[in-house]
């Protein structure tokens, strides 16, 4: 299910909702449940700095570096300033190209936790201390979306933060709290035009795919423009090959413009 439209918070607000008590320890329902202090979960994935600095100016960029860094739980800086570059500089050599953007499979911000009932209305009340350290520190934007259907036993919870995350990696980390039942990342369907990169040590390979035709499907047409940049930000454009004109894709085609790559 799609989630809602939430207001942006700023890190003050990120407490809203949240129970305000220091207590190490939250009892309810004769239950005793350990709270971490903030700070304290996330600690040797991601550091202050690196939360600190998401979202950048580029959100669409700073996805596609998420995507590159692998391992990581924020874009590599490194990554995002050489994509900043090079594709400002492919799109003022191609203007054709400029309206191409990153498609990507995830919205970095939003996972989708599966709770069950008892937990959600304690989510919705503040009471529920368990998540207050990962809402806190990775900046959540309140109020979150919840779902019920029907009577079901259990309910769907909507995070959203205020930065871009590798969401295989903090899905997780929701996952293990007390009452979650699942947490998965945000999943984008259909397919679009997109950016698909292959970083080398110094050449970088670009496909800029003008996709189109259904692509709430999967998308049926595809062009493809080939360039590479170098350690200076040079480009350099190659090959284009488009799927309406006939033949066999080239061999460019699927090595820098596969759908791995470029999703």
């Amino acid at each position: 299910m799609a989630p809602g439209h939430a207001t942006d918070a700023d890190a003050g607000g990120a407490l809203d909702g949240q129970a305000d008590d220091a207590d190490a320890m939250s009892a309810h329902d004769g239950v005793t449940e350990p709270v971490e202090a903030p700070g304290d979960c996330l600690t040797g994935l991601v550091t202050a700095m690196e939360i600190a600095s998401t979202p950048r100016a580029d959100t669409n960029l700073e996805l596609l570096a998420l995507k590159l860094s692998k391992g990581r739980v924020v874009a590599d800086q490194t990554v995002y300033d050489r994509l900043v570059r090079d594709v400002g500089a492919i799109r003022a050599q191609r203007p054709d190209l400029a309206t191409i953007s990153y498609f990507p499979s995830s919205d970095g911000k939003t996972i989708p936790l599966t709770v069950d009932v008892d937990t959600a209305e304690r989510m919705k009340s503040g009471t529920y201390a368990p998540w207050k350290c990962l809402n806190t520190l990775l900046g959540a934007v309140m109020p979150f979306e919840y779902i019920r259907i029907g009577n079901a036993d259990d309910e769907f919870v909507f995070v959203k933060l205020r930065g871009l995350y590798a969401m295989d990696i903090l899905a997780p980390e929701y996952g293990r709290l007390p009452g979650v039942i699942s947490a998965d990342k945000s999943s984008s369907g259909g397919d679009g035009p997109t950016i698909c990169v292959t970083p080398g040590a110094d050449t970088w390979h670009y496909v800029m795919d003008a996709a189109s035709g259904d692509c709430p499907a999967g998308c049926i047409d595809h062009a493809y423009s080939h360039f590479t940049t170098d350690a200076v930000g040079a480009v350099m454009p190659l090959e284009e090959w488009t799927s309406t004109g006939g033949g066999a894709a080239p061999a460019w085609v699927a090595q820098y413009a596969s759908r791995t790559t470029c999703r």
